[in-house]
């Protein structure tokens, strides 16, 4: 009889446990694939060109802002494929894509929490500026320009 409590009693014990672990195997599927996504993306970006960290960085943030903003959709791969700018309307292409080492070290930096923009409104890139104003630029000589622009609504952030 002792016996018969002591499993029943490590059965309770154990089974949140291992119901627990299960729950928490999705979660890393997601960060698997988000980390994915969001390396195709920088990769989309920057391909073999020598950008610098920097750069890398800033694209990936301004990703991440745009699904944290109300102007876009919620997901990563809403935002990715909802815009031409990051190969997104070019299924084919963008599935194909291999992200390099400094690409998917980008995402896991950005995934970890580091930011390079400090600024949620930034979520626009392009070799313009918008009404929003510049945060940041960087200069390549293939590209020209590239400049990191804030939303021209300020109000939905803060």
């Amino acid at each position: 009889m002792k016996r018969l409590r002591f499993l029943f009693f490590l059965t309770a014990l154990l089974l949140p446990l291992s119901l627990c672990a299960r729950a928490q195997e999705p979660q890393e599927q997601d960060v698997q694939e988000e980390r994915e996504l969001l390396a195709k993306a920088i990769y989309a970006c920057t391909g073999q060109v020598s950008f610098c960290r920097e750069w890398r960085l800033c694209i990936g943030e301004l990703l991440l802002n745009r699904v944290a903003s109300p102007e876009f959709p919620d997901t990563l791969e809403e935002v990715i494929y909802a815009d031409e700018t990051y190969c997104g309307k070019v299924e084919g292409y963008f599935a194909a894509i291999t992200p390099d080492s400094r690409a998917y070290a980008a995402a896991d930096r950005l995934l970890a929490g580091e930011r390079v923009l400090n600024d949620p409104s930034v979520v626009w890139q392009n070799c313009h500026i918008y009404d929003g104003g510049v945060c940041k630029s960087y200069y390549d000589y293939r590209w020209g320009t590239i400049y990191f622009c804030r939303s021209p609504q300020q109000e939905l952030y803060w």
